[in-house]
Order: structure tokens, then C-alpha cells, then sequence
């Protein structure tokens, strides 16, 4: 599985997302709220590297959600969502609740690494791509 699976899969135990029965795909978001996109970000993915070729790598993603916004108070609403999913990314790490990682990688840490923001509208202003940006840290056993 690629690191966007394995962090889907683990968002899927997020209550945020629980509640909301939101569809949540892999670098793609549909036209209709709510669904979310897990989108990689090009980044220098190793962190660290040992002399065994073992590292500490980070996959840096996008969190995108398409949201409804037609009033401010569910704009309000969705910033909210937003900074609940990057609690609960901070409680994970702090409890060791990672995302299980297989062919020799093991998850370290997950977390949002900026605060959300609205990306892009509809023509009609009724729906936006709120985007947050994470990262999974995470250790690599080297090949051999």
C-alpha cells in the first residue's frame, strides 16, 4: 500500500470524519461536499539516514475537504472541523495510535503542520477546498 493509503485508512477512525460520512479518496476530491483528498506535497522525504540504510522519512500531504459555505456560520463550522482533525492528529501521536505501516516502516508521528485554509470556491460561493497541511514521520527499515 502507498503512505496516502495507509493515512486514509487511518483518518477513517477520526470521529470528525465518523460523523460526518464524509467519501474520502486518494488524489482526488469529488464536486459535492463533503468529501475529502488526501494530496501528497513534493518534499525531501528523507529526514535521516543511517549507516545500515535504515531512515526516518516524512510523507507531507494536503488534508483537502470540499465543504459547503453558505453563511458564515458554517464557515465557522468548518475551520472548527478543522482544527478538531488536527487534535485529534496530535492526541494520536501523543497516545502512539499511528497508522500501521507495512515493509518495514513504522510510524512515528502524525500532524498538522499548518492551519487550514480555503484554497479554492465554486463559481457560486457555495462550496470551497479547505486545505491543511500534515505530515506522517516514520522509520524505514533499509533494504538488504
Amino acid at each position: 500500500m502507498s503512505n496516502s493509503e495507509y493515512i486514509r485508512d487511518f483518518l477513517f477512525t477520526c470521529p470528525v470524519i465518523q460523523q460526518s460520512d464524509a467519501e474520502m479518496c486518494v488524489s482526488f476530491i469529488g464536486d459535492t461536499p463533503l468529501t475529502y483528498s488526501i494530496e501528497g506535497i513534493p518534499t525531501k522525504p528523507v529526514i535521516k539516514k543511517y549507516l545500515n540504510g535504515d531512515t526516518v522519512r516524512q510523507f507531507t500531504f494536503g488534508l483537502v475537504g470540499r465543504y459547503e459555505m453558505y453563511t458564515d456560520k458554517i464557515r465557522v463550522q468548518n475551520d472548527q472541523s478543522y482544527e478538531e482533525l488536527a487534535m485529534w492528529l496530535e492526541q494520536q501521536t501523543k497516545q502512539r495510535m499511528l497508522p500501521d505501516m507495512g515493509n518495514g516502516a513504522t510510524a512515528q508521528k502524525i500532524e498538522a503542520i499548518g492551519a487550514q485554509f480555503v484554497s479554492e470556491r465554486d463559481q457560486n460561493n457555495n462550496s470551497a477546498l479547505y486545505v491543511m497541511q500534515c505530515a506522517l514521520t516514520y522509520y524505514q527499515k533499509g533494504r538488504r
